[in-house]
């Protein structure tokens, strides 16, 4: 068991085919929780609140303490961790989240709640153990709604929800500095605030995502040896044109986007 961020995470390595939380077995808890799984090695079939699923390594589950459940575990070994957050504490502050319900890699707030839970600090100040409350009931936020960042009480964690929504929408070329506001929930002067806290501004960050977009989907295209379509990954960067992405690429790396994945190519054959 370790301490992070104000609340105890297990690491559970299983050597047992099966557990079962029965009702019986429920009702000799002293405590009631909200369980947050992170698989980390091998797979966890999971029975809880109705859902059957499929836990796979990096996929994170919400479970309620007060509802049976069923873990099964067919490959070995199989190993997780589970954060104990306080069930009345989060129940009054944020409601009932969405129980049950399975989070990917490629949900905007899974990087964050991964880090968090295998972060290597122990014993956090008191002061932070609202940090990964405030993620979790974000991220398992049963109301449909928009992301709002005005939930998040950390700085760090509004940021990263406000980097999360821009790699979701990074190919629109329509998206403004209204329009993220309007998707976190943020005023416009108050996420130009967020910006400037981190050094840039809306335009400079906007740009130096969609740059590392199409950086990294060009060496992506190496690894697999195929040539990429420039034009096609302006496209999904959200660049307006190709001639704009050549001077902006060119600006920051010294090579038009062609050269730089023939000089990365060029490597790659070198190692």
């Amino acid at each position: 068991m370790h301490n992070r961020f104000g609340v105890g995470i297990a690491e559970i390595h299983c050597a047992v085919d099966h557990i079962d939380r029965t009702p019986v077995g429920i009702r000799r808890d002293d405590a009631e929780y909200l369980f947050l799984l992170c698989q980390r090695e091998g797979t966890m079939g999971l029975t809880h609140t109705g859902n059957d699923g499929l836990l796979q390594p990096r996929e994170i589950v919400l479970m309620d303490s007060t509802r049976p459940a069923k873990m099964h575990f067919s490959s070995k070994p199989v190993s997780f961790l589970s954060a104990h957050l306080p069930r009345s504490r989060f129940l009054q502050e944020h409601g009932m989240p969405d129980i049950g319900r399975k989070i990917g890699v490629d949900h905007p707030l899974h990087a964050s709640l991964f880090n968090m839970m295998t972060s290597s600090t122990e014993h956090s100040p008191a002061s932070s153990d609202h940090l990964l409350l405030d993620l979790v009931a974000l991220s398992f936020d049963s109301r449909p709604a928009l992301p709002d960042a005005t939930r998040m009480r950390d700085k760090y964690n509004r940021y990263e929800l406000i980097c999360s929504v821009v790699d979701q929408n990074l190919s629109r070329a329509d998206l403004c500095v209204d329009a993220l506001a309007t998707m976190v929930c943020l005023s416009r002067r108050q996420l130009q605030r967020e910006f400037q806290d981190h050094d840039t501004t809306f335009t400079q960050f906007i740009q130096g995502r969609r740059l590392n977009f199409v950086a990294e989907s060009l060496r992506q295209a190496v690894y697999h040896r195929r040539c990429p379509t420039i034009s096609k990954l302006a496209y999904l960067a959200g660049f307006g044109d190709l001639s704009h992405l050549n001077r902006v690429f060119r600006d920051r790396y010294g090579l038009s986007p062609r050269n730089y994945f023939k000089q990365q190519l060029q490597y790659a054959e070198t190692l």
